[in-house]
């Protein structure tokens, strides 16, 4: 019978690690997008997944990568029980001394996964894999296209104006919105995800963004303008639209965003309502093209993360963009 290793805790004498191209991007993978599962990574890295995972556990053992143990609360009682990865301090010192990154110093790699704990913990954790999946499943059905170019966050930072490439926080969009008592408010939104890209299929090549919202059953028609919610963000994308926001801080020339929800068809369906009403009833002038909405289940079942599954701002199916 094999000997059995605890899930979140290093072997004492760890073997000696060569890291491989795969590696790389998995350390990469780890540094982006914080937190990431092994079939989310597996996706990333590619190759075969029965060596793959004895991988994971060996750049886990000499510190590459680091497993939160907050996993054991979370998955404990689950039909599935997949393993969550963050970045290990052996990782994170690889990609700023041999790939040259900018990763911040003074960071305990370490305690940043033990720090996840308790049921905010938990709920943080499921939020940022669900988004993260939705960025990776978009972000290579977008790659698979003939004729489109997708960019990394920091890539789609370099082709920015001057005054974004100096932001501290470039991702960090100010909005002022109009909220359904007719006063103005002003909120900075954060996307949970995002995917830029560039269409050459068209004769003037388009850029684009995708941002990603992922609701976790949130209130959808809160009407404490204070208080997050599916109206909020709603009201913040539009004004976005409005102000042509995406163009002045990108360069980019549209942008669509992408609301996925972990509930049910029949919440997927309240959010589409508060959509319609908030776009016909406060601004009016907002188009139904800016928005789509999905549920996790749809889009992890659909063969096509772009196809017409989505239903976009006026409750309508159809996909993200034109794939002929």
């Amino acid at each position: 019978m094999g000997r059995h290793y605890s899930k979140t805790k290093r072997k004492a004498k760890p073997q000696t690690v060569m890291l491989t191209d795969r590696d790389v991007v998995v350390i990469e993978a780890l540094f982006r997008f914080v937190i990431l599962s092994t079939d989310q990574l597996f996706q990333l890295a590619g190759g075969g997944r029965d060596g793959f995972r004895k991988r994971m556990r060996l750049l886990y053992d000499a510190g590459f990568v680091a497993r939160p143990s907050i996993q054991n609360e979370l998955f404990r009682y689950g039909a599935k029980r997949p393993t969550i990865y963050t970045l290990g301090k052996e990782g994170a010192e690889y990609l700023k001394v041999v790939c040259g990154l900018a990763v911040p110093t003074g960071i305990d790699w370490e305690r940043k996964a033990r720090d996840r704990k308790g049921m905010r913990g938990q709920f943080k954790v499921l939020h940022d894999l669900g988004a993260n999946g939705a960025v990776i499943s978009l972000n290579a059905a977008l790659s698979a296209v003939e004729g489109i170019v997708t960019l990394s966050p920091d890539e789609l930072v370099k082709q920015s104006p001057d005054w974004t490439q100096k932001a501290k926080f470039p991702f960090s969009i100010p909005t002022r919105f109009k909220w359904v008592d007719g006063r103005q408010h002003d909120r900075t939104v954060i996307p949970d995800g995002m995917v830029a890209y560039i269409d050459h299929r068209m004769e003037a090549p388009v850029k684009a963004l995708l941002f990603i919202e992922f609701d976790q059953e949130m209130d959808v028609n809160r009407s404490d303008v204070t208080q997050s919610s599916i109206r909020q963000k709603i009201a913040c994308y539009s004004s976005m639209f409005k102000d042509n926001t995406v163009k002045k801080r990108f360069g980019f020339d549209a942008f669509r965003v992408l609301f996925v929800t972990s509930g049910s068809s029949k919440h997927l369906q309240t959010m589409c309502e508060c959509c319609q009403e908030y776009r016909t009833k406060t601004v009016r002038d907002v188009p139904a093209f800016p928005f789509f909405f999905s549920t996790v289940n749809d889009l992890d079942s659909a063969e096509n993360p772009l196809s017409n599954f989505w239903r976009d701002g006026g409750g309508v199916y159809k996909g993200i963009i034109r794939l002929d």
